[in-house]
């Protein structure tokens, strides 16, 4: 199975959690890829959008090659059999600025806003795909320490190899491709799969939380669309646009979110961008997709 891109796999793996719909779920996704998947998932099931931040520690001879992971205050995960390549002291310094690094993605994406408390609820992590596994693994230790009635990992595909050191700690699997045998990269498993920067994790996050804070009213959006001339027409035009026609708070808060020079080229950019909250979905209940694989 073959993905067009990371937002129709995030559609098709919303669809198999159709069951928590409706549930106390809080949403995790894993920067950078794992941010376009998982909105697509918390829109779907109408929860909160939250990051949780798992740096890998590549081999020393092959930094590509991950033998390693460790969130920003959590313990480091290691591929045993890797060991004995490194150093204490290499193994240290790699761990503090794997950390760094994490903490700095998280104020580049969240600002000082704190994060949903998972506490009684259904943690669904969410990534593009698992390699290793390593930066699941740390990042479902990461989650489990905030105490969730459950934890569940939901990706489009993954090695088989990989789910044996995650499954003990985890409550549910959901994998709509799971590969044996030799494996490759996550992108091979996508037609379209371009790297994602911090500017575009941070518009996600932030343009997520406006519309589902907000309850955009898609109306008065349209309205204001119905009014441009031209495009490409920049986020600052729109929001100054939608101003001028006294639209509500929303839809101003909506195009505020985004960074003034972010170009929309068509009036369906912008409302593919609003639908990340969902807010126009059809409620109809989703019948499960036969070919959607659940590995428990």
């Amino acid at each position: 199975m073959k993905f067009q891109d990371r937002t129709q796999a995030g559609q098709l793996l919303a669809r198999s959690l159709a069951r928590y719909k409706g549930r106390d779920v809080v949403v995790y996704a894993l920067p950078r890829g794992g941010v376009l998947v998982a909105a697509e998932v918390a829109a779907y099931l109408k929860a909160p959008l939250e990051l949780i931040i798992a740096r890998k520690i590549g081999h020393p001879m092959s930094p590509e090659y991950a033998i390693g992971a460790v969130t920003e205050t959590g313990h480091p995960v290691w591929n045993e059999s890797e060991l004995g390549f490194t150093e204490p002291g290499w193994r240290l310094s790699k761990i503090a600025l794997a950390r760094q690094e994490a903490k700095r993605r998280r104020i580049k994406y969240q600002g000082d806003r704190g994060p949903a408390d998972p506490q009684g609820k259904v943690a669904v992590i969410v990534d593009d795909g698992i390699a290793t596994g390593l930066t699941m693994v740390a990042a479902v230790k990461d989650v489990l320490k905030q105490r969730p009635k459950a934890v569940v990992v939901a990706v489009p595909v993954a090695a088989e190899s990989a789910l044996d050191q995650l499954v003990p700690f985890i409550d549910e699997l959901v994998a709509l491709n799971v590969l044996s045998g030799y494996f490759g990269s996550v992108g091979e498993y996508f037609d379209n799969f371009p790297q994602v920067d911090d500017e575009e994790v941070r518009v996600c996050i932030e343009a997520y939380r406006t519309v589902a804070d907000n309850t955009l009213d898609l109306s008065a959006l349209n309205s204001v669309l119905a009014t441009v001339k031209q495009y490409p027409a920049t986020s600052g035009d729109l929001a100054a646009r939608a101003k001028r026609l006294h639209s509500p708070a929303s839809v101003v808060n909506f195009f505020e979110s985004i960074p003034n020079d972010v170009e929309f080229t068509d009036q369906a950019d912008v409302m593919r961008r609003s639908e990340i909250a969902e807010l126009i979905m059809e409620e109809e209940t989703v019948q499960p997709d036969e070919s959607l694989r659940s590995y428990d």
